[in-house]
């Protein structure tokens, strides 16, 4: 997430230290994740959640449909 955004200000997002995070997140989104991200402009705190594997699914799904349909039209 080096390159990303903030999708509320579009502010770059900084990597977050875990422990400066503390007290400001849910307690499990605070166990079970280790990288966070944060937005300096409007305070944001983003992680990379349990939904995240199915994102990646999808869109591995969709460059995989991509690719045959553009070797079928020969591209």
């Amino acid at each position: 997430m080096d390159k990303s955004h903030c999708p509320i200000c579009n502010t770059k997002l900084a990597a977050a230290c875990k422990e400066q995070l503390y007290g400001t997140i849910e307690k499990n989104t605070y166990t079970y994740y280790d990288e966070f991200w944060r937005c300096f402009n409007c305070g944001q705190i983003y992680w990379q959640g349990a939904h995240w594997k199915q994102i990646i699914n999808t869109l591995t799904h969709a460059q995989l449909k991509l690719e045959k349909q553009n070797e079928k039209n020969g591209v």
